[in-house]
C-alpha cells in the first residue's frame, strides 16, 4: 500500500489591480488545490501453490484459481477557489452546505445569492442600494454590485470552494504462467468505477444572472464516465 497528501497552496502576485492608485495584485490563485490525497495499493490473494489457501493443490487448480491479484487508487482534491467578477464586493460569509436549487432545475447551489446593488436616482449624485436577488435573503445581503465609477476590488476570492474531486480506478488481474519465462497476464480494469461526475461549469459570479451562486449539471462532465477494459498481456 503506497499513500501520498500534499498540502500546499498557489498565489498570484505582480503586476497591480489599480495601477493609478498602485493597488498590487496579491490573492490565491485560481488553480490552488489545498489538500491532495492518494492511496493505492495492490494485494495478492493469499489462494493456490505456495498461498495460505490451496497451497498444495494441483497445478491445473492452480492455473485457475491462483495468481489472483487486487488492485485500486483513490484520488482526492479540495476543489478551486470561486472567484467573482472585478465589479463585485464580497460583504460577509455566503457560503451554504452544496445542495439542490428547487428554482433552478439541474442546478447545485455553493454560495447564498444574496445581492444588491448601487443604483442612480433622478438626482445627480443620488444613489441608492436596491436589491437584486432577493430570494430568502430577508434584508441580509452578502454581496454589492459597484457603480460604474468605484474602484474595482483588490480582492475577488470569497473563500469559497468548488465542489471537491474524488475518483476511484481499481484492477482485477490473473497471472499465467506458462513456460519458463514466459507467462501472461488477464487484466479488467475500471476508471471511476463508482462513476462520479465532476462537471464543468464553475458557480455563476455575476450577481445579476439569475443562476448566480450555482452550476448546472447540464454544463457537462470533465471526468470520464465509468470506463471498463479487459486486456491481456504477454510477459517472457
Amino acid at each position: 500500500m503506497h499513500a501520498t497528501w500534499t498540502w500546499s497552496k498557489m498565489m498570484d502576485s505582480g503586476g497591480y489591480n489599480d495601477a493609478v492608485y498602485r493597488i498590487p495584485v496579491r490573492q490565491i490563485d485560481q488553480n490552488d488545490i489545498t489538500h491532495r490525497i492518494t492511496v493505492s495499493g495492490v494485494y495478492l490473494l493469499p489462494v493456490g501453490r505456495g498461498r495460505y489457501f490451496l497451497s498444495n493443490t494441483n497445478r491445473i487448480a492452480n492455473s485457475i484459481l491462483g495468481g489472483w491479484e487486487l488492485g485500486g487508487i483513490y484520488t482526492y482534491e479540495t476543489g478551486h477557489p470561486w472567484f467573482l467578477n472585478g465589479s463585485t464586493q464580497y460583504i460577509h460569509n455566503a457560503w451554504v452546505p452544496r445542495h439542490s436549487d428547487p428554482a433552478i432545475p439541474n442546478s447545485v447551489r455553493g454560495a447564498r445569492g444574496c445581492a444588491e446593488q448601487w443604483i442612480q436616482g433622478s438626482q445627480a449624485f443620488q444613489w441608492t442600494l436596491t436589491p437584486i436577488q432577493n430570494s430568502g435573503c430577508g434584508g441580509i445581503y452578502n454581496f454589492i454590485v459597484n457603480p460604474p465609477y468605484a474602484a474595482s476590488p483588490n480582492i475577488t476570492y470569497t473563500g469559497i470552494r468548488q465542489p471537491n474531486y474524488w475518483n476511484i480506478d481499481t484492477n482485477l488481474s490473473k497471472n499465467i504462467p506458462i513456460h519458463e519465462r514466459l507467462s501472461a497476464q488477464l487484466r479488467l480494469d475500471t476508471f471511476n468505477v463508482l462513476n462520479h461526475p465532476i462537471f464543468e461549469q464553475n458557480y455563476d459570479y455575476t450577481p445579476t444572472d439569475p443562476d448566480f451562486g450555482t452550476f448546472l449539471k447540464t454544463s457537462g462532465q470533465t471526468n470520464l464516465q465509468r470506463q471498463v477494459q479487459v486486456a491481456l498481456k504477454i510477459i517472457w
